[in-house]
């Protein structure tokens, strides 16, 4: 689908285009000397380091998974490329699967997201379920049901404008 811009009047191809999170809003914020301190990361897991400052003993574990949008009058859905928190347990099982034929039949277990969308103010901490959905992508997380926006529009589906306006957002460096 291809769309004229609005913000620099070119044309964007937005097929093939998702929005995406390079790392946890947490390990973002960070100074590149406590990245380098704390975190161990590739672009699908990220481990931080438990510090007695931070009131932790045990280390963060996050995972890229995607969160999916039917979009009106598209047959593929839009997925946002975002990180979630979960526990220690859940991050060594997702690891130790990750090359598995059999994950797909793991029950889902419990995640936080971990990234502030834009739009979508307060949406960092809320809760949901993540799971394998084929043995092809990373895990996907399904939010549990509540008012917030970012739920509604992932349980409702949102109008192709919406998915437009998040897909421009990228087009020009964010988020």
């Amino acid at each position: 689908m291809k769309v004229s811009c609005s913000y620099c009047k070119e044309e964007h191809d937005l097929e093939g285009m998702e929005p995406c999170f390079g790392l946890p809003d947490l390990v973002s914020e960070m100074s590149p000397a406590a990245r380098r301190f704390r975190v161990r990361n590739n672009k699908d897991f990220c481990r931080v380091t438990a510090m007695v400052l931070d009131g932790r003993d045990e280390p963060q574990c996050f995972l890229r998974t995607l969160l999916e949008f039917r979009v009106e009058g598209r047959l593929r859905p839009c997925r946002w490329g975002v990180w979630v928190e979960v526990s220690e347990v859940a991050f060594e099982r997702t690891f130790d699967l990750w090359n598995d034929d059999a994950r797909v039949d793991v029950p889902s277990w419990r995640a936080t997201l971990a990234n502030e969308l834009p739009g979508y103010r307060d949406s960092l901490g809320l809760t949901g379920t993540v799971r394998f959905k084929n043995l092809t992508d990373v895990t996907y997380l399904t939010l549990d049901p509540n008012k917030h926006p970012l739920a509604v529009d992932q349980r409702d589906g949102v109008a192709a404008a919406r998915a437009i306006e998040w897909l421009l957002t990228i087009a020009h460096g964010s988020p």
